[in-house]
């Protein structure tokens, strides 16, 4: 079981990632540090840092409505919120450009579509079941005995949230971060669609890689998605780092 466990990881994960690399390191690294190239990568980033935040606080809100009331319909509202994890990232980017657009339902009073705004709606939406999925489990398990005894014992309910809640369901929430700012950065379908895909203006990272391929210019291609590599493997860790430091 332990072989199939390694070869599987290896043949998906290891494998890919050593073949980017030992590719990257025989191409000049100037390429990925282009003006155009820093621009995506903050473009990128930025974005998907701000729906990451949003996307913690409303889906905690979610998850906890979820896991600590009995509302009717609410397997109908589970099946919806994880609807964008069914749907092709493409056609939820049709969706949202259609909605949000000049012409759209929303989008006559509030045009978000082929803008940061639009994208940042675009990572936020195919992210928010992570988080949902990720911390409802947990806060199911939370014992409501803790909370009324801290409440009988003179507690606030912030005192309560910090010391009774909060050690519990910090593990959930630290997860749902990095899987929800992971998948904000990788996102390629939905942002391709919603966004003018414009240099310097809304040109995200997975779509700059894309247009490089189409253009044959694999080269380019594979140091930026090297370097994006290297710098997502690096936050995810500093995150891991600052939770494991939290736990001493």
């Amino acid at each position: 079981m332990y072989i199939i466990w390694c070869s599987y990881i290896c043949l998906l994960l290891i494998w890919p990632m050593l073949g980017l690399m030992l590719k990257g390191w025989q191409l000049h690294w100037t390429l990925a540090f282009t003006p155009l190239a820093i621009s995506t990568y903050t473009i990128s980033f930025k974005l998907a840092t701000v729906a990451t935040i949003i996307n913690l606080l409303l889906g905690s809100a979610i998850a906890w409505t979820f896991a600590r009331y009995e509302i009717k319909g609410k397997k109908w509202f589970q099946m919806l919120i994880e609807m964008p994890m069914i749907l092709p990232t493409s056609v939820i980017g049709v969706i949202l450009a259609d909605l949000y657009g000049k012409q759209g339902w929303v989008g006559r009073y509030l045009t978000l579509a082929y803008s940061e705004a639009g994208m940042c709606l675009a990572m936020m939406v195919v992210s928010l079941p992570l988080v949902v999925r990720t911390m409802q489990p947990m806060m199911e398990e939370l014992e409501r005995e803790m909370e009324e005894a801290s409440w009988c014992l003179g507690a606030s309910s912030l005192q309560t949230f910090i010391h009774a809640i909060w050690p519990n369901l910090a593990p959930a929430v630290w997860a749902a971060t990095g899987l929800t700012w992971s998948r904000c950065v990788g996102e390629y379908g939905a942002i391709m669609m919603i966004s003018s895909n414009l240099p310097y203006k809304d040109l995200a990272t997975s779509v700059f890689i894309a247009s490089l391929v189409e253009q044959d210019d694999e080269g380019s291609a594979t140091l930026i998605a090297l370097t994006m590599m290297f710098m997502c493997v690096a936050i995810l860790l500093l995150l891991e780092f600052q939770w494991r430091i939290k736990q001493f």
